[in-house]
């Protein structure tokens, strides 16, 4: 395993928006309300542990700049994807905890642009991060990485 503070990766594996939480019945438990999105979570799993394998997991503060391409549909009025960005955004942050960094709340600084897949392509996404550098000097970063480790046995 290897320490890498600063890098980029792309993922092929096409991006979709993170749906809303919708309660059950009396408001008792809940669901992503979501088939497209469970989907999504088990088929990027492997691709995302593949890129990542040797790498530890991050544990400062981080600035994450995001491409997401999800691929063109045949016929769209819209010149890039009509989903909100953070709504992308938050599915890919949330794919990527426990396998790039520890949580997504490391997350301090967030650049993200949207734009089709290049005509005839399968989506993609590729993430570029790089630790922020100060941080270092306070425990609480350091505690979250050992107690995640603890956590993981």
């Amino acid at each position: 395993m290897r320490y890498v503070p600063n890098g980029s990766q792309r993922i092929n594996v096409n991006p979709i928006t993170k749906p809303v939480w919708k309660t059950n019945f009396r408001g008792r438990g809940g669901t992503w309300g979501s088939k497209t999105y469970i989907r999504f979570l088990k088929e990027i799993k492997k691709p995302l542990i593949n890129a990542f394998a040797d790498y530890e997991l991050l544990w400062l503060p981080l600035r994450v700049d995001l491409l997401l391409c999800p691929k063109r549909p045949k016929a769209s009025k819209f010149p890039f994807p009509q989903g909100d960005v953070d709504n992308f955004s938050k599915s890919i942050l949330d794919a990527l905890t426990d396998v790039l960094w520890v949580d997504d709340w490391q997350v301090q600084t967030e650049t993200i642009h949207k734009e089709w897949a290049p005509l005839g392509e399968e989506g993609f996404f590729s993430v570029t991060w790089k630790t922020l550098p100060g941080y270092e000097q306070y425990p609480i970063f350091m505690e979250r990485k050992i107690g995640k480790e603890l956590a993981d046995g």
